[in-house]
């Protein structure tokens, strides 16, 4: 139950940090992705249920990695989780950016983002489901 709670309390406060951070850098995460705040706009509610929903759903992945680890301090759950982001986030990040062809700014603004998230949901679900 435990890990159920962290899952939309972290997934909750991704979303709320994603908001904030992209706030911070619309204008240049726009001109790097070449999106318009008009095409942004046309997405309508999609644009904050779905990653809502892909948050929640990561914090429970990452809730059931630790509940793997014989070392459930925040330390080994923040190296644990830097660990999923080289594998994962990261790549796909620089993957994606690139193939895409798009600016070079998304490197850090996405990847970044995600890094950070990612380690806002390990300390959470520290605090959480695994104390």
């Amino acid at each position: 139950m435990r890990i159920a709670i962290a899952s939309v309390v972290g997934g909750i406060i991704a979303m709320v940090f994603g908001s904030l951070w992209y706030w911070a850098f619309a204008g240049q995460w726009q001109a790097a992705a070449g999106i318009t705040q008009e095409q942004i706009d046309k997405i309508g509610p999609v644009m904050y249920l779905l990653p809502l929903v892909c948050w929640i759903i990561a914090t429970g992945a990452l809730n059931l990695l630790f509940a793997q680890l014989k070392d459930n301090s925040l330390g080994s759950l923040l190296r644990a989780t830097v660990m999923v982001w080289a594998a994962g986030a990261m790549i796909a990040t620089v993957l994606s950016t690139f193939f895409g062809v798009r600016g070079v700014d998304l490197y850090w603004i996405d990847g970044l983002h995600l890094l950070v998230a990612l380690l806002i949901l390990a300390t959470t679900s520290k605090f959480i489901a695994h104390r």
